[in-house]
């Protein structure tokens, strides 16, 4: 189908109601919605960058690495309901922090090993981007849920930098290792809106999948809860709970390889505009 032909079809719908009959919040209704606003998240995790003949060392990012486990970053939503029970959906969030340490324990990471007494400096950035299209299986006027089914991208960098204090001798520095591990995770989403009047609503997500594909092998479970109150047809406040559990592992051969076992609990606040 030619482009000139189709336009007319993608403004028709568009610009019809999604559902014909009304329903009781303007959340049931949107054709598109955006929301911005701040995530507040406490990581706990570990990330293993194996490279042989060293041995196998788990690092804890906040007690090794002296990461600050807790950060208030961007987060933002949007939603395109193209037919009636069907939508398009995007979320992206990030958690990105720096610290430093002493090291107690001797560890190693991409290559680079670093004793006792080694002075360190990490900086690790975590971008979540959830991607799907769901269909909505029960639909009335105050309520609809369903599934979705798309990706959940991870894109994980963490780098270490250091050296060995001989005070009052030079320094001596250590070799900078850094490691990025972007990781397309397929998932399933279940969601439920139910609609308490035409101004309060509370939304829940069920993200799950576990799977092995090619180098890459993971497992991810996603919560989230949101209530949302709307001031009018198109503006509204909301807040809300999440939950992010990821252990991603990627294989390079030969006994290479990058693992990240990694917890999110994260509090939302943000401002949504729809029409």
């Amino acid at each position: 189908m030619r482009f000139s032909k189709a336009l007319p079809l993608l403004v028709t719908l568009l610009a019809s109601p999604v559902h014909a009959d009304g329903s009781a919040n303007p959340v049931l209704d949107d054709v598109f919605n955006f929301r911005l606003g701040g995530i507040y998240n406490r990581l706990e995790g570990t990330a293993i960058v194996a490279r042989p003949p060293l041995p196998i060392t788990p690092v804890d990012l906040g007690d090794t690495l002296g990461i600050d486990t807790e950060k208030t970053s961007p987060w933002a939503s949007f939603k395109w309901r193209f037919a009636e029970r069907w939508a398009l959906n995007f979320q992206y969030d990030r958690f990105d922090q720096s610290g430093g340490s002493i090291v107690g324990d001797p560890f190693n990471f991409d290559g680079q090993p670093y004793p006792t007494g080694a002075v360190i400096n990490t900086n690790f950035i975590a971008d979540a981007y959830i991607l799907d299209v769901s269909y909505n299986i029960w639909q009335g006027p105050n309520y609809e849920g369903g599934l979705g089914l798309g990706l959940h991208a991870f894109d994980l960098k963490l780098d270490i930098d250091g050296f060995i204090r001989l005070s009052p001798l030079p320094d001596i520095p250590l070799e900078r290792s850094s490691d990025e591990l972007l990781a397309p995770v397929p998932n399933i989403r279940a969601y439920y809106t139910y609609a308490f009047n035409e101004k309060l609503s509370l939304t829940g997500n069920l993200g799950w999948l576990s799977l092995s594909y090619d180098s890459y092998d993971g497992d991810f479970v996603y919560l989230k809860g949101q209530f949302e109150y709307r001031f009018n047809q198109r503006w509204g406040i909301g807040f809300g709970l999440q939950f992010t559990d990821i252990d991603l592992r990627h294989d390079s051969g030969r006994g290479r390889f990058e693992e990240y076992d990694i917890e999110f609990e994260g509090a939302l606040a943000f401002v949504t505009y729809s029409f």
